[in-house]
């Protein structure tokens, strides 16, 4: 059973139980409410006090909780599948082992040195064998996101008004989907605009982690390495199952607690490994949100630093003064409602990750229509403050019309694409794929 189906169905049949036929009319809720009121004024007064406290917290995470679930619904418009039907293997229009990002000798365990981060890019800036910028830092995107726009367009369609080719194209797959696609690989290794390709895939596409990290899906594992290896041997990027902090269950038997997903991960690398696919590099993508990350079982999800070989986090903010996230790259990567508590997620990352490559997989701001003077400044703001996070070594933008929570175009108005233009236009974006 599709879980992400089920979840909403089951949050309306609670809602149908409490305002149903078994629940009080609606004058003994009033009776009740009031003498509560009267009788029991400390009790009350305490409760006022604790909703007072939770309540900025509580509107922050749940509006990106929403955000995040809305994502991971079956009606999201798959870019991946948007580059041309999942290629067959063996099947008409086989373009081969095609290259790409030259890949490394073997699988990435992630215990090299990491590249300095923080430096501005260059002619001579490029790729290691882990696909981290020696130099510099990536620029992609992920295009036409929740649109019927086909991706390749899209991608063209949005390089031109960014003005600059995505150095990183961020792209969808689950289940049984075989990619990289034809259309996707042309785009990897387009003469003179290399792309990285960063794919987020779904392995447990109709079942749980748990019946992965089982082996339950070890046939379809299989099928796509012998596709992978017969059709692209470039390096790239592979998410597995993004934002997995809203599925989590409690409950030790569900096949979706944060240790099933960590176990997912880990088993589907380890038999990638085993099938001897050695040009993907494993990336774990987080919210990134304080509410998730508060979490007491937030770092039972982390797979283990032999099958991760970056790092992602995907922050979305409102163009309002005072909305979740606004401001800057430190207040976009870094939201907190009680820093020193919770220091923020990129903070976070790099004290327990600290060998770790960083990369902002997804962001994008919300247009705000009473003030459209917001969302360029913001723009204008992280043209400057790049070099500050010296670990985040790409930088992926969501470029949707309709997102679950606003309009992130980088041209929803001429002053946002103006200032979009001289972000990408920042020489720290300057590096060459190989």
């Amino acid at each position: 059973m599709d879980t992400l189906r089920s979840r909403p169905t089951q949050q309306r049949h609670q809602q149908h139980r409490a305002s149903g036929p078994l629940a009080p009319p609606p004058s003994a809720r009033r009776r009740r409410f009031w003498t509560v009121l009267i009788t029991r004024p400390l009790a009350v007064g305490v409760a006022a006090v604790v909703v007072l406290i939770a309540l900025p917290a509580l509107a922050y995470t749940g509006a990106n909780a929403y955000h995040g679930w809305q994502r991971h619904h079956p009606h999201h418009k798959y870019p991946g599948d948007l580059l041309g039907q999942p290629g067959q293997p063996g099947g008409p229009g086989k373009p081969g082992a095609s290259g790409g990002p030259s890949a490394g000798p073997s699988a990435s365990t992630g215990t090299g040195a990491l590249p300095a981060g923080g430096k501005p890019g260059g002619p001579n800036c490029t790729l290691t064998a882990d696909l981290i910028p020696t130099c510099g830092v990536m620029f992609g995107v992920g295009p036409g996101e929740y649109t019927d726009q086909a991706g390749p367009a899209a991608l063209a369609n949005f390089e031109q008004k960014a003005g600059r080719s995505a150095t990183l194209l961020h792209l969808y797959h689950r289940g049984d989907e075989m990619f990289p696609t034809p259309a996707e690989i042309a785009k990897a290794t387009e003469p003179g605009h290399k792309r990285v390709l960063l794919i987020n895939y779904k392995p447990d596409w109709g079942t749980t982690w748990a019946n992965v990290a089982n082996g339950g899906q070890d046939g379809r594992i299989d099928r796509l390495a012998a596709y992978i290896k017969s059709h692209y041997t470039g390096s790239f990027m592979m998410a597995l199952h993004h934002e997995p902090e809203d599925e989590v269950s409690t409950n030790s038997g569900s096949g979706m607690t944060a240790k099933d997903f960590a176990n997912m991960f880990r088993h589907t690398v380890q038999r990638f490994r085993a099938d001897g696919v050695t040009n993907i590099k494993f990336t774990v993508i987080y919210m990134g949100y304080q509410g998730w990350a508060e979490q007491s079982w937030f770092n039972d999800l982390y797979p283990g630093d032999d099958v991760v070989d970056w790092i992602g986090m995907d922050p979305y903010s409102y163009a309002k003064a005072d909305g979740a996230a606004y401001g800057s790259l430190e207040s976009l990567v870094n939201a907190s409602t009680a820093p020193k508590r919770f220091p923020g997620f990129y903070n976070l990352m790099v004290q327990q990750h600290p060998g770790k490559p960083l990369m902002v997989t997804e962001w994008g701001i919300f247009e705000n229509s009473s003030n459209t003077s917001l969302k360029p400044q913001m723009f204008l703001n992280i043209a400057t403050q790049l070099q500050q996070h010296p670990a985040i070594r790409a930088m992926v933008y969501f470029d949707s019309p309709q997102a679950p929570k606003g309009d992130t175009r980088i041209d929803s108005t001429p002053a946002s694409l103006s200032a979009f233009r001289t972000l990408s236009g920042n020489s720290i974006f300057d590096l060459t794929v190989p």
